[in-house]
């Protein structure tokens, strides 16, 4: 009766799960990264040019081949948030009915900020991550009696994104590291294979991220410097994990409530080190957050910041290592009565139950932020320009800056389904981060108006639009062009739309 009693309650949690979850899959706006994706699946002509793309897109292609055949298949745009949707429903169903944890804290993650909104409503190839590392936490325990399922898994995860490949590499580090020194158990031809799995895995993620010659150089850059800022990059990222409360504003997205310097350092490094705590009888799990931490540090320091979606990977891991934990004997680690009381398993549950709670409230900052405003307003400025008559092939629509104006271009239909990008003045879809594009990213507005004039001289254009993401006052360009249409007040607050047309 207690095992029904409790499938029923975890269904409880998932149906409830879904039903609040609806609100906000119905009302998000695809902003340009969620669209670059999509754009790279329907417009590259096969799978190896999305393959060759990786290097720009600096991740492996797995999330591309999910959308592929949606893409292809000319289903709706919508069918991408719809897959993102069950992949992350699917890691929440693996989390509320296997995680070693109480009801209450199962509740409290699954509406967490992280799975609720960040992985679950902005489409993104992060679900996939989260259900194979909770995949992977649930055969933790039989990982030596199943290894070629469990590196298939490891590979599956380090195919995901940099942070994932990141994470699977150490894992698959601990399981060699054990394999070997099991004491009953040699190497078998079982586990043999497993590790050629993952080695081959592995350089299949690592080949995808090569690095084009005509790289963008701001993504080839590498940081070694030890100044405030770079060093507060990890606090920075504990405080994004842990405690993503944004600022309360329609642009919250991206806005730590914590700003300064020196509280993200105290903060950050606070929570880093109490997080510890909670393996204070677990050594080997502690080892184990301990070098996922600093890999996924090493990544924010020095290569890429990252933004509360990258940070979140931290927050997963912790979750990560208190699950396998219960697979671990205890040992103690610190014979000290203050520390033993400090770190009771009374009050390990009740600061684990608090830092759950403060995911709770940041996920409801944004479901409130979400339900009431446009995330991106692509939407809206696609539907202006299919409602005015603007699609056609007498209309020229070019866009600056243009990475922002892919997340218009899935909702116009085809043939049109590319605009004039001025930095690369042709005509595209998805972006392609390389050098042309970073010698062309900030035009003055002067320049701008140059190439659209070359691109529309001696051809018989009835009308010619231009779309930025911000006013242009510049007298310039206000003599030649009036403003159309606007939309603004959005979430991603770069991603607001003015319509330009040549007067």
């Amino acid at each position: 009766m207690k095992y029904f009693s409790a499938l029923s309650g975890n269904r409880a949690i998932i149906v409830l799960f879904v039903i609040l979850s609806l609100p906000l899959l119905l009302n998000h706006e695809p902003w340009r990264d969620e669209a670059q994706a999509w754009l790279i699946a329907r417009d590259s002509p096969d799978i190896a040019s999305i393959v060759r793309l990786m290097g720009y897109e600096s991740s492996p292609a797995l999330w591309h081949f999910i959308l592929f055949p949606l893409a292809r298949l000319e289903l709706p745009y919508y069918s991408m948030a719809v897959v993102n949707f069950l992949l992350i429903l699917g890691a929440i169903v693996v989390f509320v009915n296997y995680a070693p944890f109480s009801k209450l804290e199962k509740i409290l993650f699954s509406f967490g900020y992280y799975v609720f909104y960040e992985y679950s409503i902005i489409v993104r190839n992060y679900a996939v991550s989260v259900l194979f590392l909770f995949l992977i936490a649930l055969m933790y325990r039989e990982r030596f009696n199943k290894p070629v399922l469990y590196s298939l898994l490891l590979v599956v995860l380090a195919n995901t994104n940099v942070h994932s490949l990141v994470i699977a590499i150490i894992l698959c580090c601990v399981y060699v590291f054990e394999l070997v020194s099991q004491k009953n158990a040699g190497i078998t031809r079982s586990s043999t294979f497993s590790i050629l799995v993952l080695f081959l895995g592995f350089l299949i993620s690592i080949y995808q991220l090569q690095p084009p010659a005509d790289l963008n150089p701001a993504f080839t850059r590498w940081n070694f410097e030890l100044n405030a800022y770079y060093i507060s990059t990890v606090p920075g990222a504990v405080i994004g994990a842990f405690l993503p409360i944004p600022q309360l504003s329609i642009a919250f997205w991206n806005k730590k409530l914590f700003d300064s310097l020196e509280i993200i350092q105290i903060v950050g490094t606070f929570v880093f080190l109490l997080s510890l705590g909670f393996f204070i009888k677990k050594p080997r799990p502690m080892l184990i957050y301990l070098l996922l931490s600093a890999g996924l540090f090493s990544i924010f320091f020095f290569k890429h910041s990252g933004n509360p979606r990258h940070h979140g990977f931290v927050y997963m891991i912790f979750i990560f290592c208190l699950w396998i934990s219960s697979g671990y004997e205890e040992k103690t680690l610190i014979k000290n009565k203050v520390i033993t009381r400090l770190f009771s398993q009374k009050n390990l549950s009740f600061l684990f139950a608090a830092l759950l709670f403060f995911q709770l409230v940041a996920s409801s900052v944004a479901f409130y932020y979400e339900f009431n405003y446009d995330f991106s307003a692509g939407k809206k400025a696609a539907a202006f320009l299919k409602d005015n008559g603007l699609i056609n092939n007498n209309t020229f629509i070019a866009t600056y800056p243009s990475p922002m104006a892919a997340s218009i271009l899935p909702y116009i239909p085809r043939p049109y389904s590319r605009f004039y990008y001025i930095e690369y003045q042709d005509y595209r879809s998805f972006i392609v981060w390389n050098k042309e594009y970073s010698l062309n990213d900030h035009l003055p507005v002067e320049e701008v108006v140059q190439r659209v004039n070359n691109a529309t001289i001696n051809k018989d254009y009835n009308k010619v639009i231009i779309i930025t993401n911000s006013q242009i006052s510049a007298s310039v360009f206000s003599e030649k062009y009036d403003l159309i249409a606007s939309f603004d007040r959005t979430i991603a607050d770069d991603e607001s739309f003015y319509i330009y047309q040549l007067k």
